[in-house]
């Protein structure tokens, strides 16, 4: 999050919330979008893999499709240029 808020000019956050807490959030989010028939803002799955350091590999799609991957923080950029040209940010 903190790059995120470097990259668009935004605050860092000025604290984190405990992984069980964001879990919690999470689940009730899911519920409240089921509710109104959208999309969750966070997602549980989303929620554990923010909390936690899950180990994925790009192995197979560097050595099958070519993939290469980039510095988060031009990803970051690049999407954040996105949102503005949408008018989302």
């Amino acid at each position: 999050m903190g790059l995120i808020a470097d990259v668009v000019g935004g605050p860092r956050p000025r604290w984190a919330l405990p992984a069980p807490a964001v879990i919690a959030l999470a689940t009730v989010l899911e519920k409240v979008a089921a509710a109104r028939g959208r999309a969750p803002l966070l997602s549980r799955e989303m929620a554990v893999q923010s909390c936690f350091r899950v180990g994925i590999s790009s192995a197979k799609a560097e050595r099958e499709l070519g993939y290469r991957s980039r510095p988060a923080r031009e990803s970051v950029s690049a999407a954040a240029d996105f949102y503005r040209a949408q008018g989302w940010l």
